[in-house]
């Protein structure tokens, strides 16, 4: 069983060379770091096989994968019931949901509405939002009282042009 902090390790030695075993490395890592996280230190036996080609690697698409595999979450954290009260305490419950929150992060930048516009909306999201941008926001939102406040106005679903599903 391969283990996250095996991964990592591999990656900082420096006399690692940049070969098969070092993409499959990198590939491993990234997707659970970045695109795939979870709650686990474990790697996914699964993801192994489609890694023997490492000159295949690159016709995966893997943004799709990783937003998949997140819309898959948020469903499954959506069916957790809330926590109730029991004897003055609560019950555990998941807190988090695990994937690629990039995305998630994405999608609200993407969604809130101001009069001031903090990024090109001709551009997809992924190329728009840059750290000056992402700061902006986050100042307009917390002068706003925070991401949760009601006094955030966000695009309804579909409203993005970037996001919209072309017509066939």
């Amino acid at each position: 069983m391969m283990v996250l902090r095996d991964l990592e390790n591999y990656l900082r030695d420096k006399t690692a060379h940049v070969d098969d075993k070092f993409k499959r490395v990198f590939v491993l890592y990234t997707m659970s770091t970045i695109l795939t996280p979870s709650a686990s230190l474990m790697i996914p036996q699964k993801w192994l096989l489609p890694l023997r080609d490492t000159q295949a690697i690159v016709s995966f698409n893997w943004c799709e994968h990783a937003f998949k595999l997140l819309m898959k979450r948020i469903s499954e954290f959506q069916k957790i019931p809330k926590a109730k009260e029991s004897s003055s305490h609560l019950q555990d419950r998941q807190s988090y949901i695990s994937g690629c929150i990039l995305f998630l992060q994405l999608f609200y930048f993407d969604s809130v509405v101001s009069r001031q516009p903090y990024v090109d909306t001709s551009l997809y999201p992924v190329e728009a939002w840059g750290d000056k941008a992402a700061d902006k926001l986050m100042h307009y939102t917390n002068s706003k009282g925070g991401l949760l406040s009601i006094d955030i106005e966000v695009r309804k679903p579909g409203g993005h042009p970037n996001f919209t599903k072309p017509k066939p």
